[in-house]
Formats: C-alpha cells, structure tokens, sequence
C-alpha cells in the first residue's frame, strides 16, 4: 500500500529486498520499523507492551483492585477466627 512516498510492508525483509528498486519511497512495517528514502533504518514498536505507559497503567490498577481483595479476603478471615 503506498501512501505519499511510504509503502506499509509485511516486515523488514520486503522493505530491505524492495528498497534497491524503489530508492526515493520510504517502507514501515506493520511492527513500526522504518526504512527512510535515504536508507537509514531505525524505528520499531516495543517488543514488551509491559513498557507503554497505558499499559502499566492498567498493571498498577488491576494490582491496586487484587491487593483490595487480598486485604477484604484476610479481614474476613480474621474475623472468621474470632468467632
């Protein structure tokens, strides 16, 4: 797909094999790699969604949601053994 001067490509290995025959178009891979119209190649999404700050976001609200639940588990129980 070519959208002004970029082709979106399956991966690195069709954008450097296409590259030779297209010097003046850019290629993005679906995994956000890059190779520039001047060659240069940088770029890429992280392999670890655990870096993106939405998603350790989430990490902290569904550990702070278990954490609540563990502390209402161990009350209970502890009231449990009173009785």
């Amino acid at each position: 797909m070519l959208l002004g001067g970029i082709v979106l490509v399956r991966d690195l290995e069709q954008a450097l094999s296409l590259k030779p025959e297209f010097p003046a178009l850019s290629f993005v891979t679906r995994d956000g790699e890059v190779v520039s119209a001047k060659g240069v190649i940088f770029g890429g999404r992280l392999r670890e969604e655990s870096n993106s700050i939405l998603a350790r976001k989430a990490q902290i609200a569904a550990l702070d949601r278990a954490s609540e639940a563990a502390r209402a588990t161990r009350r209970r129980s502890r009231e449990t053994e009173r009785d």
